[in-house]
């Protein structure tokens, strides 16, 4: 058996994993990531997430479908909703994340970027727009 080499059985386990790579040669900081998410004015706390709605699907109908998209993200201040690639998104959806949660959760500052025309005109329809 080589040193280097090491076979096991695998565990599985339930929940979210996350990775990332980064070229040795980027000329990104620490600093500017790290503040892009965790600003001053939320005391350096994790408070902004984007979230890449295209992830689960490209077309979204029904307000079960916000509520999976919108799971755990009571805890942040600050939301951004990316829909790039995102097809449609039907009334109820919209409703959903635009208009019941926004209303339960006034602190809470919701954007958007890259909506097509459609979806950005169902955006203003239940925001009353």
């Amino acid at each position: 058996m080589k040193g280097d080499v090491f076979v096991s059985a695998q565990r599985f386990f339930r929940g979210t994993r996350v990775s990332f790579a980064i070229q040795r040669s980027s000329r990104r900081r620490f600093e500017d990531v790290f503040g892009a998410f965790a600003p001053e004015e939320y005391d350096f706390q994790f408070q902004k997430t984007n979230v890449l709605v295209k992830l689960l699907q490209r077309d979204y109908a029904s307000r079960s479908e916000a509520r999976r998209l919108l799971a755990n993200l009571e805890k942040f201040s600050e939301i951004v909703l990316d829909f790039r690639d995102v097809k449609s998104v039907g009334q109820g959806f919209a409703d959903e994340v635009f208009r019941i949660f926004a209303h339960r959760r006034p602190a809470i500052k919701i954007a958007t970027e890259n909506t097509n025309p459609a979806v950005a005109a169902m955006i203003r329809h239940v925001r009353g727009q």
